[in-house]
């Protein structure tokens, strides 16, 4: 099954394909690039890069949702005190259907960030208020 998805990056907003796959959560990683697996996002902010001194490009990005709808946020930053959800707009968010699991299509060369790769999930799109459950994600950055 497959699902439009609308997502914001920057400014911009791109429509994409998310492929909706069975499964348990596997990153196919590209040499260089260094693996992320995170089981508990919910609406505390975590730190998807350990390293929050240089950016990277996000290339590849999973999420497991086994609750109701929820968004994903990710935002540039060098920590997560410096993310405020509600307040601090996300470089990338999409929405998650209740009990899917979905393998985001990223744009040619990845999402960019200059600071620091933090994540987070919410009920709404930059909302604050806790998703109906944690989500599990991968992810793979350079």
């Amino acid at each position: 099954m497959k699902a439009l998805i609308a997502i914001l990056v920057g400014a911009a907003i791109y429509v994409v394909v998310a492929l909706h796959v069975a499964g348990p959560i596997q990153a196919q990683l590209a040499t260089g690039s260094h693996p992320v697996t995170l089981s508990a996002v919910t609406n505390s902010v975590l730190a998807l890069s350990p390293n929050n001194t240089r950016g990277g490009a996000l290339m590849q990005f999973y999420c497991s949702n086994a609750n109701a709808t929820a968004f994903i946020e990710l935002f540039d930053a060098t920590n997560t005190a410096a993310v405020t959800l509600g307040t601090t707009v996300p470089v990338w968010a999409a929405q998650i259907q209740a009990n899917t699991q979905v393998s985001f299509q990223l744009p040619i060369g990845g999402v960019q960030f200059g600071q620091g790769i933090m994540v987070a999930a919410s009920n709404a799109f930059n909302g604050s208020g806790a998703p109906g459950g944690n989500l599990s994600c991968a992810a793979a950055y350079y």
